[in-house]
């Protein structure tokens, strides 16, 4: 029996954009300024924090038509499209981010979450290996395609995944948990076993995992 390996959903929300309304076709478009971006998400995240949700999720439409690339508008209204129960609205704006800009990882991550609430594990496997490359460096992201690794019984690739996140952060019991799972899996014992008893060594481990970590290496 494998270990449970439970994600959960973080959708984050920050700063800048951009205003200016359009003219009639026959005038020249405003000079839109520096401080301008900056001005419109801070309306925007204003009205969010009173309760004025759709004024907000205009404003945020309007940032993301002025400036594509603006990854915290992008954020922000995927959050109130969540909020709103429009699941597939905002994995969708995530994921044209990152057509956009492959490079923010951190659009692949709550994608690949929000479609694993939505029971999509092989959409949420497939966009964390598109954009593996980028993330290369992020133990997290690692982690996560580790874990759908494991629930697809690809084991080998499992053990590079947590194996690449418990280099970035020696630290994470549970990333080695994973590994040692991932390695007794392809029948590497001699391995795991140091995998698990760094896992143990984290006193954040969680005591449910603590006592399946245990159970393996008979202390009990």
């Amino acid at each position: 029996m494998g270990i449970a390996f439970v994600v959960g959903i973080q959708i984050l929300c920050a700063s800048d954009v951009i205003a200016g309304e359009r003219t009639e076709p026959t005038r020249l478009m405003p000079i839109i300024t520096a401080e301008a971006p900056e001005a419109l998400f801070r309306r925007a995240l204003d009205r969010i924090e009173v309760g004025g949700l759709a004024e907000a999720g205009r404003l945020l439409d309007d940032v993301l038509r002025l400036d594509p690339y603006h990854v915290d508008a992008r954020k922000a209204l995927g959050a109130l499209r969540i909020r709103s129960g429009r699941m597939d609205e905002a994995i969708a704006l995530l994921e044209d981010g990152l057509e956009i800009d492959p490079s923010r990882f951190e659009l692949a991550i709550l994608s690949a979450r929000l479609r694993l609430t939505q029971q999509d594990t092989a959409g949420a496997l497939l966009i964390l290996i598109r954009h593996e490359y980028h993330a290369r460096l992020h133990d997290g992201y690692n982690a996560l395609l580790g874990a759908l690794y494991q629930h697809y019984g690809r084991y080998g690739d499992a053990v590079v995944s947590f194996g690449r996140a418990v280099l970035i952060a020696p630290d994470r019991g549970a990333w080695w948990a994973n590994l040692g799972v991932a390695l007794q899996s392809i029948g590497r014992h001699d391995e795991a076993r140091p995998a698990f008893a760094k896992a143990l060594s984290d006193p954040a481990l969680p005591a449910e995992l603590r006592k399946v970590i245990e159970t393996k290496l008979d202390l009990h």
